[in-house]
């Protein structure tokens, strides 16, 4: 039987649940993982065809009692049962990390993890933090595949071998509602109330995330334009290949050349099916009520021009792994004054495609053709048809990066704002 031991880049835990394993079992094949779990888990398991696996963290080991456990379990678990979640023995279920970060399958049906909605283990593509992949392939299967619960004498838990820590769970608790979200078919001859609309230049590898979040929308009347505005990363092999691709809510389209953000995004509204529209950066996800709450305001009919809620950030670092941050701001007024001045980035922001129509879209005039602060340009000029409304719920995470177009071309806004100044008193909407 093959054994995955995960987070092994501290020797002296991994050699010790290593030495558990060989122990219990000396004819095993066990498989040390430092780092890219996914990737190393698929790799091993494509190796084996042993029906049944086992997924253990460095630290953890295993007793003799172990064995006679195992062999129970897969002689009594049905056809339907994905594996098995283990819980310690009452003894030692105080080593459990108390945090709230749940500690996922240890004994997997290799049938099951085969299956699902993609294949095996999901990589990075698919998740923010790398250590949620037995989660994920969890929750994943849950729809079709079930995991009883059994209590082990010969299972020792290790507090170190699972992210434990309260930044961990709450970054747990904002991840886990997309992780958990189903898949919502589109419902046949129903049209789309919302447009949403994803521009991607060159970051294909955040793709598959941001179009999951939508596609896991407790809301199902959307369509999703994704405008690839001249990529040279492969953008639309990386849809192709990804678990959403066959949704025919789903658009693709490529831009042959780069143009900026603001002629994709006008490209997009003159291609819009829906009466809103919701812009989502490809670097970002929405939470599976964003449209839920956004089109339920909207669709009382109140005349507002555009919706917005708020939105929690995070810091990439270097080597792409997130650190949950705090709430965006927001300007304390909603005036054109205040929105330009303070020059918060509002997010989630959900606009009337016919108020959209009327001011002609972005402009693409400004000093750098419509590449930064489209946002803002907007908004402004939308507030010409009276005060937005607010939907107060965190609705949106938004990743803060240092190679951002923003942040590649920083002391750029004063310019920019002296063109915004200029320009606004000549813009006003054309009449109904």
């Amino acid at each position: 039987m093959l054994f995955i031991v995960l987070d092994s880049r501290q020797n002296g835990p991994a050699e010790q649940t290593q030495a558990s394993v060989r122990a219990v079992f000396p004819d095993s094949w066990c498989v040390l993982l430092e780092s890219h779990a996914a990737g190393g888990m698929n790799e091993a398991l494509a190796d084996d065809d042993g029906p049944w696996f086992a997924v253990l963290y460095a630290g953890e080991r295993l007793l003799p009692a172990f064995r006679r456990e195992l062999e129970t379990w897969v002689r009594s678990l049905e056809e339907s049962e994905a594996g098995v979640l283990l819980l310690p023995a009452a003894a030692d279920a105080h080593r459990l990390p108390e945090a709230g970060v749940p500690r996922g399958p240890v004994i997997w049906r290799t049938k099951a993890w085969s299956s699902g909605l993609s294949p095996g283990f999901a990589g990075p593509e698919l998740l923010p933090y790398e250590r949620y992949a037995l989660l994920e392939k969890q929750f994943q299967l849950s729809g079709a595949w079930h995991w009883p619960e059994r209590q082990s004498l010969g299972w020792l838990p290790n507090v170190s071998g699972v992210p434990g820590s309260k930044r961990a769970a709450e970054e747990w608790r904002e991840v886990a509602p997309i992780l958990k979200g189903r898949y919502s078919a589109a419902i046949p001859g129903k049209s789309p109330f919302v447009t949403v609309v994803l521009c991607t230049f060159n970051d294909a590898e955040y793709l598959v995330w941001a179009i999951r979040s939508v596609c896991v929308q407790s809301y199902p009347h959307w369509e999703l334009l994704i405008m690839d505005d001249g990529s040279t990363d492969g953008a639309e092999e990386t849809l192709r290949g990804s678990p959403f691709s066959a949704d025919p809510r789903i658009r693709f389209v490529r831009c042959e050349r780069n143009m900026g953000k603001s002629h994709a995004l006008n490209r997009a509204l003159s291609m819009a099916r829906g009466r809103w529209l919701l812009e989502i950066d490809a670097d970002d996800w929405l939470t599976p009520d964003c449209l839920r709450l956004l089109a339920g305001r909207a669709a009382q009919g109140n005349g507002a021009a555009f919706f917005y809620g708020r939105h929690r950030l995070w810091h990439e670092r270097r080597d792409k792994s997130l650190i949950m941050g705090r709430l965006g701001e927001r300007p304390k007024e909603m005036t054109v004054d205040s929105l330009l001045k303070e020059g918060f980035p509002l997010a989630p922001r959900m606009y009337n495609v016919q108020r959209l129509k009327q001011l002609g879209g972005w402009l693409t005039t400004d000093p750098f053709e419509g590449r930064l602060y489209e946002d803002l340009q907007l908004l402004a000029r939308l507030l010409s048809f009276g005060p937005p409304e607010e939907v107060p719920e965190v609705m949106y995470h938004r990743r803060l990066r240092m190679s951002s177009t923003t942040h590649r071309h920083p002391g750029r806004y004063d310019k920019w704002l002296q063109w915004m100044r200029e320009t606004l008193p000549d813009v006003s909407p054309s009449q109904d």
